[in-house]
């Protein structure tokens, strides 16, 4: 059964990472066919939908290094104006590897 999962792209010091990638993928973080896509917004919020328990979640942006997330494990949290679960995770992106 396929859900909604939302979230922020945060940088280590936990501030947003504005329009970076987040999409489903494999566990390597390289995206599936069919994947689905979105670009965070000027808050770092992204929402992907159609997500299934065998998908993988990858945040990535320039000058950072992506991370991926299994999907199954990001827990439902219920809604606490509307008791709806819902899946919401943050990623935290740190720096990429600097070029000298």
């Amino acid at each position: 059964m396929a859900y909604t999962v939302s979230g922020r792209l945060l940088d280590k010091d936990r501030q947003p990472i504005e329009f970076g990638i987040v999409y489903t993928s494999d566990s390597s973080g390289k995206p599936i066919a069919g994947s689905r896509n979105y670009t965070a917004d000027d808050k770092g919020r992204w929402v992907l939908n159609g997500v299934k328990d065998s998908d993988y979640i990858t945040g990535t942006m320039v000058g950072y290094n992506k991370k991926t997330i299994p999907a199954k494990s990001i827990m439902n949290i219920p809604n606490v104006i509307t008791g709806i679960p819902q899946r919401i995770i943050n990623i935290t992106l740190l720096d990429g590897e600097k070029s000298t």
